[in-house]
């Protein structure tokens, strides 16, 4: 239940997995199950890189978690037509580093064979909500919608500025 419940629980580690569906949705070349299939194997992989290696780098993961907001965030505002591989890396980079960040302040306090499983599904429950957000957004033919889902974008981009401020405030 922890697993499932922390990636859930938190801003900074909720909005860039939503944001990762909505932007995988809004490529509407690419296969948005493609792209959550690469996360998800990343986040599994960034969870036991945790497990292995400590904390040692949680400052550097903590940043690029609340990176991945900002640029996917940008991305969906902009909506640019994105090639695969760039979703492919942006997907395998932050799934690493979400992983890791999700995983390494919870290792002593849950079974880690228990917690992993959980992760997965949160994460694969939060980007499943934006998949389906934007599919919905998609087939509506009204223009504002498609507006609509750009400014969550910069919502999720403006949100993540504000947390790397708070987080190197004096």
């Amino acid at each position: 239940m922890t697993g499932l419940i922390h990636p859930l629980s938190a801003a900074e580690h909720l909005l860039p997995m939503l944001a990762l569906g909505l932007m995988a949705a809004q490529q509407r070349q690419l296969k948005a199950e493609r792209v959550t299939g690469v996360f998800l194997g990343a986040l599994a992989a960034g969870a036991v890189t945790a497990l292995v290696i400590g904390p040692s780098f949680i400052t550097y993961a903590n940043v690029l978690n609340v990176a991945s907001m900002i640029i996917i965030g940008i991305l969906i505002a902009a909506a640019p037509p994105l090639p695969s591989s760039a979703c492919y890396a942006l997907s395998l980079l932050f799934g690493i580093s979400h992983g890791f960040g999700n995983s390494v302040t919870l290792i002593n306090s849950a079974n880690f064979h228990e917690f992993i499983p959980g992760l997965l599904t949160g994460a694969f429950l939060a980007i499943l909500g934006g998949i389906v957000t934007a599919e919905l957004v998609h087939r509506l033919h009204s223009t504002w919608p498609h507006i609509a889902l750009r400014v969550a974008g910069s919502w999720i981009a403006a949100i993540g500025l504000l947390i790397l401020g708070f987080m190197f405030r004096g």
